[in-house]
């Protein structure tokens, strides 16, 4: 069986420490990074790893068990780090209208796509990466929660935005029961 995370890109964090790598190597739960330089990690530092995968967003709580050269290294997820779970989250294209709050500025904006660990959407207006936001998605049955922008790209006179959710009880219970809804939808109308 292949690998599912390898070749993806990884961004590692400790408190006072970030670096973005690769991931090189996965057996089981264990992943070997790569990283373009030296990090500065060191054996048994707790750290979050996020890894930017094409299904989407997955972070997860580490610890560092080993490097090598100061530019691999070796982590593995905590106990109550359900990987396999995690991985089976879809991403589903969709077009919804949202409103983004960054400070006390308020900015219209298209979701693209969403899954159960963020969503990308589009903006004329530019937001700084590792930006804390809250978010109201939808116009209708909306739901609104808060996230961190993980990547901003331009693309074609507009910012595009990949949104990590800080997942709380009720954004999850709501984001569940979207989705839910969603497929439900998409189901039925498949089925006409």
């Amino acid at each position: 069986m292949s690998s599912i995370f390898e070749g993806a890109n990884i961004l590692v964090s400790s408190t006072n420490y970030s670096n973005m790598g690769q991931v090189f190597l996965e057996q089981g739960e264990l992943f070997d990074v790569v990283f373009p330089a030296d990090s500065n990690f060191t054996i048994g530092d707790p750290v979050t790893a996020t890894i930017y995968h094409r299904n989407g967003i997955l972070t997860f709580q580490s610890t560092v068990i080993g490097t090598i050269d100061e530019r691999i290294l070796m982590i593995k997820p905590s106990r109550d780090t359900s990987l396999l779970n995690r991985r089976q989250h879809q991403r589903y294209d969709v077009n919804l209208p949202a409103k983004v709050k960054v400070d006390k500025n308020e900015l219209s904006a298209t979701v693209m796509d969403i899954s159960a660990g963020g969503l990308r959407f589009q903006s004329d207006k530019y937001i700084e990466e590792g930006m804390e936001l809250d978010f109201t998605l939808g116009s209708q049955s909306h739901f609104t929660g808060k996230g961190i922008v993980r990547r901003v790209q331009l693309k074609e006179g507009v910012f595009e935005f990949g949104l990590e959710f800080v997942l709380t009880p009720d954004l999850q219970r709501n984001l569940e029961q979207y989705l839910i809804r969603y497929e439900q939808v998409k189901d039925a109308m498949n089925e006409a």
